[in-house]
């Protein structure tokens, strides 16, 4: 995706694509790759924590915004049997959702069950991590998503 401002003036934007993988239990997710990323964890009110864990598993609500995380993210997927990576150029920010039970049921376009058949790893620069162009200046962002068996 290419952002070019051709205005006189600086302005700032966000960017980030929304990617929803489909897997086959999220109890059998795990996500990894941001180890030492800062977070602004939005189910506590954006509550700024350190993510400590080699891989993510989710078991409730989340809802993370990873800043300065630049770095290439693989969600394992057990159920499938499969790996999926996300390497990424010029984003540094890794949003990680999953609405789980409560927020899935009060969502019209979400089937009450569904979180627990998606995830969400998107790229991007938001919040902390937006960019500021100056005048004719193009912003960049590349994501590559492939996939491998997990054996």
């Amino acid at each position: 995706m290419n952002v070019t401002n051709k205005s006189a003036d600086h302005f700032e934007f966000e960017d980030c694509l929304h990617t929803y993988f489909a897997v086959g239990d999220i109890a059998a997710v795990s996500i990894s790759g941001l180890r030492g990323a800062d977070y602004l964890d939005k189910v506590e009110a954006f509550r700024r924590k350190t993510e400590t864990n080699d891989v993510i598993k989710i078991a409730s609500e989340v809802d993370r915004i990873y800043v300065g995380a630049p770095q290439t993210v693989e969600i394992r997927d057990s159920s499938l049997k499969r790996i999926i990576r996300i390497a990424k150029e010029n984003s540094a920010s890794t949003v990680v959702w999953n609405p789980w039970i409560t927020k899935a049921k009060a969502m019209p376009d979400f089937g009450d069950e569904e979180y627990k058949q998606m995830v969400c790893v998107e790229s991007g620069n938001v919040s902390l991590d937006k960019i500021k162009l100056p005048p004719g200046e193009t912003s960049r962002l590349k994501v590559e998503y492939s996939s491998a068996s997990l054996k």
